[in-house]
């Protein structure tokens, strides 16, 4: 949660740090709220948590080279969705905690520009996959059957626990035809945590 100027002011920062490509609107808004510290409120009057901004800049750190080739400890990939891809993907794999014991958990975002309306037009899903699970097994950030009402343009999904070393990754699917191109934008990141602590409850450790 921020006030606008707050936002727009991060939202300008994360363009100068952007290199090579140039961001869309909906991959910066991905970024910020992938690494936002997530509240444990009524999300419809907090939002999607309190904006840090070393935890958004972290997406950065890795190079876009690394980004591609799956190799980034954190990152961010977009896509202008079209007619006949029904499925993209991207993936990494999960680092070492640099402290014995502590926990590595994933946290992943994606956002979508829909088209105008009352409702949703586009059905476009987060989802995230382990290496090893089935797709039934799929961590999803949405629930297709759900009515038109319930879905949103803005999906978070969260790991807990993920072993290191274990290669993942996430799919941005449509799961209807769309009625046009929506370009969206996915952020992921990692973070640690002692154990015993809750990746969606606990503030992140910087």
């Amino acid at each position: 949660m921020a006030t606008g100027h707050g936002v727009q002011t991060c939202k300008l920062l994360l363009r100068c740090y952007f290199n090579p490509i140039t961001p869309w609107a909906p991959l910066i808004n991905a970024i910020l709220i992938n690494g936002a510290n997530i509240l444990t409120g009524d999300r419809r009057k907090e939002g999607f948590g309190w904006v840090n901004i070393w935890r958004t800049l972290a997406h950065l750190s890795s190079s876009f080279d690394k980004i591609k080739k799956g190799e980034a400890n954190s990152g961010f990939w977009q896509h202008n969705t079209d007619q006949t891809k029904d499925v993209t993907t991207c993936g990494s794999t999960v680092p070492k905690p640099e402290k014995e014991g502590n926990k590595m958990h994933l946290r992943a975002t994606v956002v979508y520009h829909d088209l105008p309306g009352h409702e949703i037009q586009n059905f476009i899903g987060l989802a995230l996959q382990l290496e090893g699970s089935k797709d039934a097994d799929r961590l999803r950030a949405y629930d297709k059957t759900k009515p038109q009402l319930e879905w949103n343009n803005v999906q978070r999904v969260v790991a807990t626990e993920v072993t290191p070393w274990t290669k993942w990754k996430i799919h941005v699917v449509k799961e209807q035809p769309l009625l046009g191109n929506s370009p969206w934008g996915v952020a992921w990141t990692y973070f640690e945590l002692s154990p015993g602590n809750n990746p969606t409850k606990d503030l992140p450790k910087l």
